[in-house]
């Protein structure tokens, strides 16, 4: 009892008192939102710990590069648990995609080019015609909630089945949504590029 008595005191006095930043440089550090179950939601520096029936998060107390940072202390029955950890989840993708998806994507372009030119050498290879559009967008919201963009990308999947390609991804350094569409009929892929692209415009477009 004296021990978790002890526990509660330090606790409470790292809230009282300000800490500062040096976990991660500023440009590696996501800010994060903890949803309380009044409705309300709380800034976290860095995704949120869940430690037995507690929540611990660094709240940030000024808006700069590596703040000033409180460490917050609540019980799990204020949080809502299941929306802030799918709320990090999407900023973790989300940050991936702006800082290193495209590389990812080029590095492993760059490792596959070599593998097909020797499999055309070999080999007798279906031709693909490939169109690639871009789509201005003025945010890059989770590909998953754009109802419109999906269904022409389900659409576009049951007309080529395996004999075409789709790949929809946000550039990680323009805002940009990229729409890549193969398939053995040029008529065909210009028709699903286009119309993926303007169901992303409708929905995201400039």
């Amino acid at each position: 009892m004296h021990s978790r008595r002890r526990a509660a005191v330090v606790l409470a006095a790292a809230v009282a008192f300000p800490l500062h930043a040096a976990a991660a440089p500023p440009d590696e550090a996501t800010l994060l939102r903890v949803f309380l179950i009044d409705g309300t939601s709380l800034v976290s520096y860095g995704e949120p710990a869940r430690v037995n029936d507690r929540v611990i998060f660094s709240m940030p107390t000024a808006a700069m590069p590596n703040p000033p940072l409180h460490l917050v202390n609540l019980p799990i029955a204020r949080v809502d648990w299941e929306r802030t950890s799918r709320y990090a989840a999407t900023a973790r993708a989300s940050h991936y995609v702006e800082t290193q998806a495209e590389n990812d994507y080029a590095a492993l372009a760059n490792d596959v080019a070599p593998t097909l030119n020797e499999v055309a050498l070999t080999a007798e290879l279906d031709t693909y015609t490939q169109l690639l559009v871009n789509v201005q967008v003025r945010n890059k919201r989770p590909l998953e909630e754009l109802d419109g963009a999906n269904r022409e990308i389900r659409t576009a999947q049951a007309e080529f089945g395996d004999a075409g390609r789709i790949l929809v991804r946000f550039s990680g350094t323009e805002p940009l949504a990229r729409v890549m569409v193969e398939g053995p009929e040029l008529a065909r892929v210009e028709h699903f590029a286009h119309s993926i692209a303007a169901a992303i415009q409708a929905e995201l477009g400039e």
